[in-house]
């Protein structure tokens, strides 16, 4: 027979179970081995990775800078910006409204806010007062910043019942602001008080509904 012709080795059935056997071995011990360096690894990274803190928001809070007004009346022109006769003759319409109907209305002017949110500061001013009758809670303010410009009207939680956030709107826009903007502020004041009587009219107060209140 030729010899250059290569016979390949052959291997016994028990000797190729036992490479068989040392393979597999062989490739488990790898498993376990690879397996081991991607556990290790993957716990080194989460070791190394830390969220960073999310943002803190600023929060600025802004004192109460301006006192509160002393209540002298339902006109209250610090401001100095309305004629006597002027504030005499609203402080008398009012004066009359709350004879007839029991619903207090306050005006304000003040020079400025001082950086103060007129929210804030009406609400102080509402609350220090004591607007509105006791567990009706029926008053309204009107407070006007002249120099920042603003004007607000706080309603009482009776109120809102029958003064929506539409209607407050609409006596700014529509009766106060037409005047205030050509310069004539009694005017406007004048045409809002007018309009907000004219709404709180929608709540109906009698003497023993006061009293009762008055007495819980």
């Amino acid at each position: 027979m030729p010899d250059d012709f290569n016979i390949p080795v052959r291997v016994s059935f028990r000797e190729r179970s036992s490479l068989g056997r040392r393979m597999l071995r062989n490739l488990a011990l790898y498993s376990i081995v690879v397996a081991a360096c991607f556990a290790t690894g993957s716990f080194v990274r989460g070791a190394e990775v830390r969220p960073k803190p999310a943002p803190q928001p600023k929060i600025e809070i802004i004192p109460d800078t301006r006192p509160v007004p002393t209540h002298s009346g339902h006109v209250n022109d610090t401001a100095d910006v309305l004629k006597v006769e002027d504030r005499e003759r609203i402080e008398k319409a009012l004066a009359q409204y709350e004879r007839e109907t029991f619903h207090p209305i306050a005006v304000l002017t003040i020079p400025t806010l001082g950086g103060e949110p007129i929210g804030s500061y009406s609400l102080r001013v509402a609350n220090a007062w004591k607007l509105g009758q006791k567990g009706i809670d029926d008053g309204m303010l009107m407070a006007i910043a002249m120099n920042d410009r603003i004007v607000r009207i706080e309603v009482g939680l009776g109120m809102e019942k029958y003064i929506s956030n539409d209607d407050v709107n609409a006596v700014i826009e529509e009766h106060i602001l037409p005047s205030f903007r050509s310069g004539d502020y009694s005017r406007g004041i004048q045409a809002g008080v007018i309009e907000l009587m004219r709404l709180g009219r929608r709540f109906v107060v009698k003497k023993e509904d006061i009293e009762r209140a008055k007495a819980k």
